[in-house]
């Protein structure tokens, strides 16, 4: 894992200052050596964190006579391709991925290159033979890939945002559509950034940039909506589905464990990284190494759950105790976010990322097994309208549907209550992607700020799964919006700041692929959540696995609001000159953060998410 930069057609920035500041932005995900290659009109730069071939033969940028290569990332199947590229003469000098994306782009061509590869990536390849660039990023978007063109006609691309706004800051300003939506679904909108005109290149997609015609077109390489409505639905029973489920789960962890530097997992007490551990303890002849964090605050303690896992399956298994002071991390850790983010588990992450990097360089993770396999509130909230409307077409079946559901909802909580489901707005797909953490889109006004962008912005990514049920379309969708805004951004900037690569098998394409080929009625058997990987749990975990809460990955922000952070967040949120730069509104800010401090409310996320924004002006002097 590393970071990546350049600038394409430099028209007058001097390339000294180019390589300080990608020097200085990038040194966390490249903490083992960093170079570049220029010439007159171009600049690639590589920051490199080994670990594969750890020689110094593996470094980057890396080059032929007529290509360039700068590459972030690791590639889980490149061990075949190479032998696949050897059969056809090339002879190979490094043992590195890299070398064999190198080889691939030459002997297959960008399009055919990309349909081979498996991984996490972003890369950026310039052929010199024929005046092209190309930037390249993985399917579902684990590594970040920003770009500008500025306007000297500069093309500038970095895996840090703070790179391109150091380099052109006098061209940039806010751009409010993505403040818009950072307020009600704490983080910015991608390929949208904070900034105007800097854009991120869309997960499974590349951009082609004509260096001689300055142009760039956008062309999108593997499709999740292509693969759910193309490949033919999945016809077995629980019994099939738990075989593929743990036959594909088993190969994409494996396949992430090919490395040249030591390797743990994190051990929640959840049932996806627990899995995780499991089935690479099941498989591996060696003592696996795994991580679990904990606080001094009862509620948020995951300790006994993951020692279960760890004492079963005899793991490594190291305890990591934090009673966290907050303002030693936050406003750095934003700072390194590089833009407006506001999920308050950035700060856990953090830490179990630095204390892991303590003993490994790579990590495997139990991220996307919700997006898959349905373990989030919305998907079983959508799951229960998909019910209701199944009752029937017509109308009378679901009136007399309702009143009767009613009644057996009174004798037994294994009978719903469909009452709430004749409400069609709140079935709506746009109301049950929406996460309703901060603050609601038809409230938005109050703030200060507009919903149009969001609205619009949701309903675009729930529109290309129309034709489905609305299960389905909220989890395919929400690949584009939680997991790609929120989630992935969070575990990338923590773990890099930290110079650790964090890998997740549950976002394996194949097996998000089969995932997404489920029935509803499977994933949700009993109206449980993520049934199939708690099945599974009951064989590799423990037995009472159902009845398990689930847990987020939190911290007490709505206690240190009321205590060690009050004065700190009344100074910041109240500045007269940060409110008037967003438009907002002090007397309803006012209203919640005293309604919060006094009990009468729950606004700790609202509260949360205006204290880090006014953290990240200060930082960007907005």
């Amino acid at each position: 894992m590393c970071g990546i930069g350049g600038v394409f057609n430099i028209k007058q920035t001097e390339k000294n200052k180019i390589l300080t500041i990608f020097q200085d932005c990038l040194k966390e995900r490249g903490p083992d050596a960093n170079d570049y290659w220029a010439n007159e009109n171009q600049f690639l730069f590589h920051g490199r964190l080994s670990i594969i071939d750890l020689s110094d033969a593996g470094k980057q940028p890396m080059l032929t006579e007529h290509t360039v290569l700068s590459f972030n990332g690791e590639i889980y199947n490149f061990k075949p391709l190479r032998a696949e590229l050897e059969q056809t003469g090339y002879v190979f000098k490094t043992g590195t991925d890299s070398e064999v994306l190198l080889y691939g782009y030459e002997h297959w061509g960008i399009d055919q290159l990309l349909s081979k590869i498996e991984g996490m990536f972003a890369m950026a390849i310039y052929d010199k033979k024929n005046q092209k660039a190309y930037l390249i990023r993985d399917h579902f978007g684990k590594k970040p890939l920003y770009y500008y063109k500025s306007k000297k006609g500069e093309i500038v691309f970095s895996s840090d945002i703070r790179a391109i706004h150091r380099l052109y800051k006098p061209e940039l300003a806010v751009n409010q559509q993505a403040l818009d939506y950072y307020f009600v679904e704490i983080s910015v909108p991608q390929p949208h950034t904070i900034w105007k005109g800097v854009q991120q290149v869309e997960p499974a997609h590349y951009l082609t940039i004509d260096l001689e015609k300055q142009t760039i077109q956008e062309k999108e390489y593997w499709s999740i909506a292509d693969s759910y409505f193309k490949q033919p639905a999945f016809k077995g029973g629980t019994k099939e589905a738990l075989e593929q489920t743990e036959e594909l789960l088993t190969q994409a962890i494996l396949k992430r464990t090919v490395a040249d530097v030591p390797l743990g997992c994190f051990l929640s007490g959840g049932v996806d990284s627990g899995l995780v551990v499991a089935m690479l303890a099941s498989n591996s002849s060696e003592q696996v190494s795994t991580y679990t964090i904990g606080f001094d605050y009862g509620e948020f303690n995951e300790l006994d759950d993951a020692k279960l896992i760890a004492d079963r399956y005899n793991t490594n298994h190291h305890e990591i105790r934090l009673k966290p002071n907050v303002m030693d991390v936050l406003p750095d850790l934003i700072d390194y976010y590089g833009e407006p983010f506001a999920d308050s588990s950035m700060i856990p992450t953090y830490y179990v990322c630095k204390a892991i990097r303590n003993d490994v360089t790579v990590a495997l993770s139990g991220d996307g097994g919700d997006e898959g396999f349905g373990g989030y509130y919305n998907y079983t909230k959508a799951n229960k309208w998909a019910d209701y409307f199944a009752t029937g077409n017509q109308a009378w079946k679901r009136k007399l549907y309702v009143p009767i559901s009613k009644l057996l909802s009174r004798f037994s909580s294994k009978f719903r209550n469909y009452g709430m489901y004749t409400n069609e707005e709140i079935g709506s797909g746009l109301n049950l992607i929406n996460r309703h953490m901060l603050f609601p889109i038809d409230n938005l006004g109050k703030l200060g700020r507009n919903a149009d962008f969001v609205k619009q912005y949701l309903n675009d990514r729930l529109a290309p799964f129309a034709n489905t049920n609305r299960v389905d379309q909220v989890m395919l969708a929400s690949l584009k919006t939680r997991l790609l805004n929120d989630y992935l951004v969070k575990v990338d900037r923590a773990s890099m700041k930290n110079s650790l690569e964090v890998r997740s098998p549950f976002l394996d394409k194949t097996l998000i692929e089969f995932a997404m080929k489920i029935p509803r009625e499977l994933k949700f058997q009993g109206g449980e959540s993520k049934f199939l990987l708690k099945k599974l749990g009951e064989k590799y975990m423990y037995s009472d696995i159902f009845t398990k809460k689930k847990r987020g990955f939190a911290i007490p922000i709505n206690i240190w609001f009321k205590k060690e952070l009050k004065q700190f967040t009344e100074e910041r949120i109240f500045d007269r000159t940060f409110l008037e730069n967003y438009n907002l509104n002090r007397d309803y800010i006012q209203k919640i953060f005293q309604d919060h401090i006094s009990d009468k409310g729950d606004y700790r996320h609202q509260i949360w998410s205006l204290l880090c924004l006014s953290i990240w002006s200060k930082k960007f002097d907005v």
